[in-house]
């Protein structure tokens, strides 16, 4: 008996992902992009629930948490884009320190607004490394956000649920491969102006894992 077509989830990390894919697959038949409005009104895994009834659906673009599969009833694979670990951090951190009202404000207030003393602190924990967390799951919750087991767990779970991975800097390249997976045409026009950060002193411990996460996706995604 042949194995049954899966269902694609096209992970996007909150914070972390590009919005290129996203018009990409927004335009392609078969693929269904899945915006935030939607996913703020109703459970995550009923939104994905309702979506798989439709086995004409190939992927499903949008903020779906690693470990979905465990709710469906139906094969399902994942594919992500990483975005630039020191890039994405320092843009987390800016949105903490402008935005007045946010739970971690405070912290980086008493930080004086430096990125490295205010990745150091407990408090900004849920910050660091957010693409390896991400795909680590909910298994991975019960794991300290600086203990490398977090890193083989998402290693772990790339191996064995994801057929795509690429790094933002080398959508353009990677995307045909995607499309072959669910029998649609993709392509990218353009490049999409992404290019390596250099981490100012003091946020290393903030993405360590992600850099080599992002590592990880170029040496067995290739």
């Amino acid at each position: 008996m042949a194995e049954p077509t899966p269902l694609y989830i096209s992970m996007v990390i909150p914070g972390m992902a590009t919005r290129l894919l996203g018009d990409v697959l927004s335009a392609a038949p078969r693929c269904r992009v899945v915006d935030d409005e939607i996913l703020g009104r109703t459970d995550r895994k009923v939104a994905a629930w309702g979506l798989v009834a439709d086995s004409e659906l190939r992927l499903i673009h949008g903020k779906f948490p690693f470990g979905t599969h465990r709710h469906l009833r139906r094969a399902v694979r994942y594919a992500v884009v990483l975005g630039d670990p020191a890039k994405k951090v320092l843009q987390a951190f800016e949105n903490v320190s402008k935005k007045e009202d946010h739970p971690l404000h405070s912290v980086a207030k008493e930080c004086e607004f430096d990125p490295g003393r205010f990745f150091a602190t407990e408090a900004a924990a849920s910050l660091r490394n957010r693409q390896t967390r991400a795909i680590a799951g909910t298994m991975g919750k019960a794991i300290g956000a600086d203990d490398p087991a977090l890193l083989e767990l998402a290693r772990s779970n790339l191996v064995e649920h994801f057929d795509w991975a690429a790094n933002e800097s080398d959508l353009p390249a990677k995307v045909a491969k995607l499309g072959l997976l669910i029998g649609v045409e993709l392509s990218v026009t353009g490049k999409p102006g992404v290019t390596a950060m250099d981490a100012p002193p003091g946020i290393e411990r903030a993405i360590a894992f992600d850099m080599e996460l992002c590592q990880h996706v170029r040496d067995v995604f290739n």
